[in-house]
């Protein structure tokens, strides 16, 4: 097992194997699969893969140039499979997206209930903050070898989930699972995303060429004693309706500003819903300032979060305020006109997949995102940062911050309102990031997918 020259502790040596076999007793592995692929009900263009446990299975997908993997798990990792597929989709590149968790599986099941753990640990540590927000934050910064070799045991025992796959398509993997089962199976071209920007050798994939979004992170795997030709500097993961629009809504972003027009403030809620509480005391706050609320359009993306779509809901009410309640992706695009005649918009769907294109789609129409440092943190849009979930998110506000694009990480519910009112006295901050992604854009900063794409397909 190639672990870019390291070894795994003694502990890990002797745990790791241990934990995947109690695993695979809890969930037993298939043999094989029953795969089929079939157009995606969200998204023209792309094909979903899905599939169940079945003995008999011999492969049924029909020939693709190629497949691009996920996990959806939390929107981030499923927002930079987005990035890459929709670009392809745009290129007319037959592609399929292999998301591990849409195949009925003791596997995918296996992997949901891991997720879950993560979730509800991000959310504890948010929520309660302290010694736990403190562990949280340490356990996030330590992929190291030892995390690398179980994930990578744990995909040996997983390969039924890729039953029938064509192992000579190029495959762009954007969760580090994913990719580690195609390097158990042999697949003879792997491209995979890295996400974040703090060097961890958890979330590379040996027999991969590893691509990241920052010249630092490269230096850093470098330094850690990765080969330069597993690893290269891309730019960001940013989709094709961002990316495509990016300079028209740049200029109107501008244009707003210096008319001292309302400004859309576009607030998403993560996948794992660790925010919620913080977003709730927020938000009260700008409705609760006549002020605030007269100069800025809260654009609110509950996602699939019934409970705190909810909680949005009983605020608004208590209030006067006009609202659109938004459903479908339909109406999302429509946003410029729903805009003319509401001081709030709030999103809420039943599927993940929606919540993350409502994102990408309605950033093309705002000002200001306000999100934790997430994937988000890297899209070409003014970012107000809110308080990070695990400390590995720290790493991204400060670089965003650094390239001119955005706020320090703003801790406190209080810290973040105090952003919206400086800005609404001098929006010269507003200004300059705006202006910083316009320079940014013309290097192909955030052409990161596109170069994922090229590699892929490249003789």
């Amino acid at each position: 097992m190639k672990l870019y020259g390291q070894k795994p502790d003694l502990t890990s040596s002797i745990f790791n194997p241990l934990v995947v076999d109690w695993l695979m007793s809890m969930y037993p592995p298939a043999r094989k699969m029953e795969l089929q692929a079939g157009p995606s009900p969200y998204f023209p263009g792309v094909d979903l893969i899905t599939g169940m446990e079945d003995e008999r299975a011999q492969g049924g997908l029909k020939p693709y140039e190629l497949f691009t993997g996920t996990i959806r798990m939390g929107y981030g990792h499923h927002r930079m499979a987005f990035s890459v597929y929709s670009q392809s989709v745009e290129r007319g590149i037959a592609t399929a997206l292999h998301d591990l968790l849409a195949i009925e599986s003791n596997e995918a099941t296996c992997i949901e209930r891991l997720d879950s753990l993560y979730s509800q640990f991000s959310r504890m540590a948010t929520e309660i903050g302290g010694p736990v927000e403190w562990m949280w934050g340490k356990a996030m910064t330590g992929g190291g070898i030892g995390a690398l070799h179980f994930s990578m045991l744990l995909a040996g025992r997983l390969i039924a989930l890729y039953s029938g796959m064509d192992r000579s398509t190029p495959i762009v993997t954007t969760y580090p699972l994913n990719a580690h089962i195609a390097a158990s199976l042999g697949f003879e071209r792997i491209i995979h995303l890295v996400n974040d920007t703090l060097p961890q050798y958890f979330l590379l994939c040996p027999g991969a060429l590893n691509l990241v979004q920052t010249r630092h992170m490269r230096d850093g795997y470098l330094e850690m004693g990765v080969e330069e030709s597993d690893i290269e500097f891309a730019g960001h993961w940013v989709s094709e309706p961002v990316l495509s629009t990016l300079e028209n809504a740049t200029s109107e972003r501008l244009g707003r500003l210096e008319r001292k027009d309302r400004l859309r403030l576009l607030i998403p809620v993560g996948g794992a819903g660790a925010q919620k509480k913080f977003l709730k005391g927020w938000i009260a706050g700008i409705l609760d300032d006549a002020d605030l609320l007269g100069g800025y359009q809260p654009i609110i993306n509950c996602g699939d979060h019934q409970d705190f779509f909810e909680t949005v809901t009983k605020l608004l009410e208590r209030r006067t305020v006009r609202y659109k309640v938004c459903r479908s992706l339909s109406d999302v695009q429509n946003l410029p006109a729903i805009l003319e005649d509401y001081d709030l918009i709030l999103f809420y769907f039943e599927s993940r997949y929606e919540a993350v294109y409502a994102t990408d789609y309605a950033i093309v129409y705002s000002d200001i995102l306000a999100t934790k440092p997430s994937e988000l943190a890297f899209y070409p849009i003014p970012r107000l940062f809110l308080r990070r979930v695990g400390d590995h998110e720290g790493f991204s506000a400060d670089y965003g911050y650094k390239l001119g694009e955005s706020t320090p990480e703003r801790r406190t519910a209080q810290e973040a309102l105090q952003d919206l009112k400086e800005w609404r006295k001098d929006p010269g901050a507003l200004k300059a990031m705006n202006e910083a992604i316009a320079s940014n854009h013309e290097r192909k900063l955030y052409h990161g997918s596109s170069v994922a794409l090229e590699r892929a397909l490249e003789d």
